[in-house]
């Protein structure tokens, strides 16, 4: 892999491997291990797109050991590094009218059937940001001179109540919703969303239920409460990132409009 890295002149590994089980973590120790044997590449972007990685957060969610670990790794190397921390990505909910690359399964509110599973008592405040707002600031950050080990890309920040309300407003209707308290979550149940049932036959559902509670536990206990004022696009100021009521006035409210 070193060897392919410094053919093509790489500088810089972007990593957005899923560290969901130990070979998949393994991959991406692997890719570290040769980006520091490279004699050109010399940054790496590690695998997180969440929360931030934090010895505390460590039985959160099955994921974290492992991003523990890599960045335990990076420490070791020559490479500068840094891991973005972002909210929870907006495109779900904008599903289907909003461009997007994610998979159409999504947690806590299905907008499109009017259903919600709300983890904890959905006053805890969870924070947003749209893949492409994501990408245009990863684009800027690249050019920068120096990195931290953490960069946060946040656009917006509110509670899952306060989504609901905008939601509904937004659509014209109310929602079927239903609250997921963080005893039903240990056990490894949520309630499931219209949407989930389309999509087991390439996420079985064991497996989808097993990873939207470990999130929805994730939620309840304030994980995804991300520091708005470190978001780094607030030095970007010719970037304008997408918050949730904007999302919402544009995708749904302006269809509710028309079709009224």
């Amino acid at each position: 892999m070193a060897s392919i890295l410094e053919a093509h002149q790489i500088h810089t590994i972007i990593s957005c491997l899923m560290l969901m089980e130990e070979s998949i973590a393994t991959s991406e120790a692997a890719a570290i291990a040769a980006a520091e044997m490279s004699r050109c590449t010399r940054r790496f972007i590690a695998s997180n797109w969440g929360p931030p990685t934090k010895e505390e957060y460590r039985s959160r969610s099955p994921w974290f050991p492992f991003q523990l670990d890599i960045r335990d790794q990076l420490r070791t190397t020559s490479l500068e590094w840094t891991e973005i921390v972002t909210g929870y990505f907006l495109d779900y909910w904008g599903m289907p009218h909003l461009k997007t690359n994610m998979t159409p399964d999504m947690p806590v509110l299905d907008i499109v059937d009017g259903v919600a599973g709300i983890p904890g008592t959905g006053n805890e405040l969870i924070s947003f940001a749209y893949t492409y707002d994501v990408a245009r600031v990863i684009t800027e950050l690249l050019m920068m001179p120096k990195w931290d080990e953490a960069t946060y890309i946040v656009a917006d920040k509110l509670s899952w109540n306060e989504f609901i309300a905008l939601a509904e407003r937004a659509c014209g209707r109310k929602f079927d919703v239903a609250y997921d308290y963080v005893s039903k979550l240990a056990k490894g149940d949520i309630t499931e969303l219209p949407n989930h049932r389309q999509v087991y036959h390439e996420f079985p559902k064991q497996e989808l239920r097993q990873m939207y509670s470990s999130l929805g536990l994730s939620m309840a206990m304030g994980t995804f409460d991300l520091d708005l004022g470190r978001s780094i696009h607030l030095q970007l100021p010719h970037i304008r990132m997408m918050t949730v009521r904007d999302m919402l006035q544009d995708i749904w409210a302006s269809r509710h409009t028309s079709a009224s």
